[in-house]
């Protein structure tokens, strides 16, 4: 799995994270084999970033990135429903600088 920061993948593009964490925590989820780290599997693929730079300061001023993502878990059981998988994809797009909306919507932070 990818992670913010510490490697090509999360270098680039803002990486899901550490999601074997998260899936460790749910209780009720145990393995019919085998452990999280052998189950749950995130592929990044297909990753594009269109980037605006200014010169004169060097700072990124507008970005784009669009990134595939597939995870998928296999051999769960929870409760009743024993040894299943399941896979999604996600078309996670970010673009910088967040807007207005986003911002005061999000996380309720207004611009100055």
């Amino acid at each position: 799995m990818s992670h913010k920061g510490l490697d090509a993948q999360g270098n680039m593009f803002n990486a899901l994270g550490p999601i074997d964490e998260t899936v460790e925590a749910i209780e009720l989820l145990s393995w019919a084999e085998g452990d999280t780290a052998q189950n749950c599997r995130v592929v990044y693929a297909d990753g594009t970033a269109v980037v605006k730079i200014d010169t004169a300061t060097q700072k990124i001023v507008e970005a784009d990135y669009d990134m595939k993502v597939t995870a998928s878990v296999t051999h769960a059981s929870i409760s009743v429903v024993k040894n299943k998988s399941a896979t999604l994809v996600l078309d996670y797009i970010q673009h910088f600088p967040a807007s207005d909306e986003y911002l005061m919507e999000s996380r309720g932070l207004a611009r100055k």
